[in-house]
């Protein structure tokens, strides 16, 4: 096979019963200059002889296993040493390509525009989510909030490799913000595609799900990249921050760390209102507050946590 032009990285575990649907969405792109890049992180079910079928019907697929369970970010960064073309794409094992045309799509952007990241919407139900915003000033906009996932960009292999460590463990859930926002020091030339790439399904299963775990990958995240963020957006976007992660713990039992993070936007950025009334809310006690922060969120029209 000649080298290919695009190489998707696909990491799964246990997933020999959805797997099939991934492989074939990527299969059935008009876009055929491709290797799909399967990274099995030591499942224990039939994943091994699914894809063994794939391979005797196509040559552009590579199976990697794990010798042990290591996760999707590590086995990603497997992936990514195995992949052979200069251009990336990923794909989880329970998503699919909205169309035929998503990889055509996206190289075409990427060539004729010369772009190093080019990014495209995805749906979530019936909700279509625009990522346009991401390509004028991408550095600013991915540091105020997270957007794009994984699954909707193509992205140059050199670009990734000049972060250094591609997806760091410890960001899981969150892992996409942090890759982008690593990707973002880098100044990269961003382009906007106008199409679907794939449609995002939340079930029971969902790691999106874990609350504890998405409130603990933000707070490390925020972090990690605490210095980046005010150096560029300033005191006030980190301490939205401070709050979105204060709110995710409300879905949890963590109230010390609701208690720590409204704290911490409080002390980032004292003039704000906001931060001022959760600092006292939980200040007095949160449990005691707790019914009357959800009251005025109702006046509001804001969800409570």
């Amino acid at each position: 096979m000649d080298k290919p032009s695009i190489s998707i990285i696909l990491p799964t575990f246990n997933r020999a019963n959805a797997i099939n649907n991934a492989i074939d969405s990527i299969l059935n792109q008009t876009f055929t200059s491709l290797e799909i890049i399967i990274v099995d992180d030591a499942s224990i079910d039939k994943t091994s002889q699914v894809v063994e079928l794939y391979q005797k019907k196509d040559s552009r697929i590579t199976y990697v296993k794990n010798k042990e369970n290591v996760g999707c970010s590590k086995s990603r960064n497997i992936g990514l040493r195995h992949a052979q073309a200069e251009t990336i794409a990923f794909m989880d094992d329970d998503d699919q390509y909205a169309d035929q045309d998503v990889l055509i799509n996206l190289y075409s952007k990427m060539k004729s525009e010369g772009a190093e990241l080019v990014i495209a919407n995805y749906g979530l139900g019936d909700e279509l989510r625009l990522m346009k915003r991401f390509e004028k000033d991408f550095k600013s906009n991915i540091i105020k909030s997270p957007g794009p996932f994984l699954q909707c960009v193509l992205i140059k292999k050199q670009l990734i490799t000049n972060i250094g460590v591609a997806f760091d463990s410890q960001a899981i859930p969150s892992e996409d913000w942090d890759f982008f926002i690593s990707i973002s020091k880098l100044n990269p030339i961003v382009s906007y595609c106008a199409c679907t790439t794939f449609n995002w399904r939340t079930n029971q299963n969902s790691q999106s799900l874990d609350f504890l775990r998405e409130a603990n990958s933000l707070a490390y995240i925020c972090k990690k990249h605490k210095k980046y963020i005010t150096e560029n957006v300033g005191s006030k976007i980190m301490s939205c921050h401070y709050r979105r992660i204060a709110r995710v713990y409300e879905k949890t039992d963590s109230i010390k760390q609701v208690k720590v993070f409204y704290k911490k936007a409080f002390q980032e950025y004292s003039i704000s209102i906001k931060n001022i009334f959760y600092w006292i809310m939980v200040k007095i006690g949160y449990k005691n507050t707790k019914p009357l922060i959800n009251w005025i969120r109702k006046l509001r029209g804001v969800s409570n946590a």
